[in-house]
């Protein structure tokens, strides 16, 4: 049989029941006319409206691993406030809904009855807009204390304010009062106005809708700063989400009524008048960099035989050099690196000795959080851990808890504050170092070893403790925007006269200091959550924009072998550092793929979103594939020096779901982890730990370790 017959054999039940559908729908069109006319007037309803109720859907299934933690709360009240501003938002949306389908015919001249909608149905619809958010905070809340009892908290109060809100809508409470001022606005305009000249009540209501809105948004955001908040209940996220969209929502319905008269495109010109008081106001997201008082402070090129000797001071002849590569990857990325930095001291054929060999941290995006936290806590050369097990250790656990700071409310803070007056042409409100970026530093700075933001480390503390050897060199890797170069952050200089490839901080910033916390966000920029930022602005420093460096290499692996290669080899060939061992570790965050076989993906898919998938999927795996080879490389040209450079790359374990035992643990790409995920990132290291000998990097850095005497 021809490939033709099979292919038509196979699929042409499904064609006929396709035909048979397009039949129906041409069918029944001429009896839905009356609404189909009304389609593009209610457009930004139906959208904000579908957005409402598709989101959480999508946040659960196959968005889970971007979104899934927005409804993961700790407390019953997180949950009753959820449901309370989904309720608000849903009333926002049938409000907008309604009015449109009153007025529009009369506005727009529609050959159509004007509609009104029945008040059981308006509640209808809002509470089947909220249900999803009520099925979601359900699924992923039920570790919370008393989830049920926020649910219902929230559901009852929320139908209550919406039945108020929907009752106020119909009485036409507030029509005397806020008549004269919009008829100033719109001119006894269609639609506006009924036959007796006066405003029509749905105006009025949704005014009055609107201002109660915002005289609910205003004390919110000054209650709620990330640094203002101390210990008491975040505000989650998702509130601040849905206090956009209502806001959204009343906005541009309210535009689109009444430009879309004029054929005026509402969506495009707000764009337009955004980009342009962009440009106007010169809006844009910084990081702050500081003048040294004392120019003796300023960065030099390194000393690093000095500093290398210096680190590795306790050992006797012979010595042997730790390097460490923390990937990136949100959250998990952070978690993971300082569960495993962590977890390596403490084995007993390792302990202090190892730390205190460990030279290089190069770190990418979230890893980098996980080794800010790691770095924070060193003191006299090492990470001071008792004699306690792991999750029993304040410091251990401090790392721990501080790389997994949940920052996706101060996110949503930013978002729906000083970001969103940006966008909405308002950018001269929120203050010039106030947006989603700076936000994230401060709720970092309050989990550091010192909670006083005032005393978080810059690089000036870190470089003093560099050179006496007191503490290994930390490289935050970034790129820049406008080149695409790797941009190497670290308080010691690595400029090297044969590099052009990559940018220095250090050397391009040489007069300047910058908090640690600050260079640990610039390298963990991740698209959307955190803005592209650039340093403020003096005269004769470069203002690079600074993005994620997990678009150059997202494993921190390229710029330590560069390092080695470009000064620890020269060192040794200069009998300046006598080094006979790097023990390079590498820590991935996400477990390997391991089923490489065809899945059943419809080719609509594929034609739609394979060339990005593939993207995704193959810039992951040639970045591995990439730096094994190169490691391979470096290993053969520094054995001729005498150096024996050995790697061991420690993977996070495939691990079941917190949430489904018969799914695979899928890791959240967002700044939140669930406790039950904190759980899961502590028993994915006990399972390292227990693999097979031949499988098991923990035994064979052990191995390594005992074998190179480096006690």
């Amino acid at each position: 049989m021809k490939l033709d017959n099979l292919i038509w054999a196979e699929h042409w039940k499904k064609g006929l029941v396709f035909v048979f559908c397009i039949i129906l729908l041409v069918l029944f069109i001429p009896y839905v006319g009356g609404i189909t006319n009304y389609l593009f007037y209610l457009r930004v309803p139906v959208i904000f409206g579908a957005i409402l109720l598709a989101f959480p859907l999508l946040s659960v299934t196959v968005l889970a691993s971007m979104f899934r933690n927005l409804f993961v709360q700790a407390y019953w009240q997180q949950v009753a406030l959820i449901l309370i501003s989904v309720m608000f938002a849903a009333t926002a949306v049938i409000l907008t809904f309604d009015s449109i389908l009153q007025n529009a015919a009369t506005r727009f001249s529609l050959q159509a009855e004007s509609i009104a909608i029945p008040f059981a149905v308006k509640v209808l619809c809002a509470l089947i807009l909220s249900a999803s958010n009520v099925w979601a905070l359900h699924k992923y809340s039920k570790n919370c204390d008393k989830a049920l009892v926020g649910i219902g908290v929230g559901a009852v109060t929320g139908i209550v304010l919406m039945l108020l809100m929907l009752t106020m809508y119909e009485a036409q409470l507030f029509l005397q009062w806020i008549e004269a001022f919009v008829l100033m606005l719109v001119e006894n305009q269609a639609g506006y106005v009924g036959a007796d000249d006066r405003l029509l009540s749905t105006h009025a209501n949704l005014v009055v809708f609107s201002v109660l809105g915002f005289i609910i948004y205003c004390p919110f955001g000054v209650l709620f700063k990330p640094w203002k908040r101390a210990k008491q209940i975040q505000i989650p996220a998702i509130l601040y989400l849905n206090m956009i969209m209502t806001f959204s929502c009343l906005v541009f319905a309210g535009l689109t009524f009444y430009f879309d008269l004029y054929h005026i495109p509402v969506f495009f010109g707000f764009l337009v008048v955004s980009a342009f008081s962009y440009k106007f106001f010169n809006v844009d997201h910084y990081y702050e960099i500081t003048p040294h008082t004392n120019q003796s402070a300023a960065s030099v090129p390194a000393d690093f035989a000095s500093i290398l000797n210096k680190r590795l001071a306790h050992q006797q002849a012979g010595k042997s050099m730790v390097v460490v590569c923390c990937s990136g990857g949100g959250i998990q990325a952070g978690a993971w690196a300082a569960q495993v930095l962590t977890g390596l001291q403490k084995e007993a054929e390792l302990g202090a000795s190892f730390c205190r060999a460990i030279s290089l941290v190069s770190s990418v995006s979230g890893g980098s959080v996980g080794s800010l936290f790691y770095l924070d806590q060193y003191d006299k050369g090492t990470l001071p851990l008792n004699q306690q097990p792991l999750e029993q250790d304040p410091v251990a656990q401090a790392v721990f808890n501080g790389a997994t700071t949940d920052v996706l409310n101060a996110v949503g803070w930013g978002l729906a504050y000083p970001d969103l007056m940006r966008f909405f042409g308002l950018p001269w409100l929120p203050p010039k170092m106030m947006d989603r970026g700076t936000v994230i530093e401060e709720d970092w700075k309050s989990s550091l070893h010192s909670d006083d933001p005032d005393k978080a480390p810059t690089f000036s503390n870190w470089r003093h403790k560099i050179t006496q050897g007191l503490l290994p060199i930390p490289l935050f890797n970034a790129t820049l925007v406008e080149s695409g170069k790797r941009f190497i952050i670290s308080p010691v200089s690595f400029f090297h006269a044969d590099n052009r490839e990559c940018e220095d901080f250090s050397s391009a910033y040489s007069g300047f200091d910058v908090s640690a916390v600050s260079a640990a966000r610039l390298s963990a920029t991740f698209p959307y959550v955190s803005p592209v930022s650039k340093n403020i602005s003096f005269k004769n420093v470069p203002d690079y924009h600074v993005a994620d460096g997990g678009f150059f290499d997202n494993y921190g692996v390229f710029s330590s072998l560069e390092w080695i290669k470009n000064h620890v080899q020269p060192l040794k060939k200069a009998k300046q550092l006598d080094v006979e061992n790097i023990l390079f570790i590498e820590i991935h965050a996400f477990a390997e793929a391991e089923d490489t076989s065809p899945k059943d993906i419809s080719g609509w898919k594929t034609a739609l979103a394979g060339p990005i998938a593939v993207l995704l999927n193959a810039r992951g795996a040639t970045q591995v594939a990439r730096n094994n080879m190169e490691v391979e490389v470096v290993k053969g040209e520094l054995e001729e020096d005498g150096i024996n450079l050995q790697q061991v790359v420690i993977t996070f374990p495939s691990m079941p779901s917190p949430y489904d035992a018969n799914k695979d643990y899928i890791p959240p790409l967002s700044w939140k982890l669930s406790e039950q995920e904190k759980q899961v990132v502590k028993n994915a290291w006990k399972k390292v730990q227990a693999l097979p000998d031949e499988n098991n990097p923990i035994k064979e850095i052990k191995h390594l370790w005992t074998k190179w005497n480096a006690k």
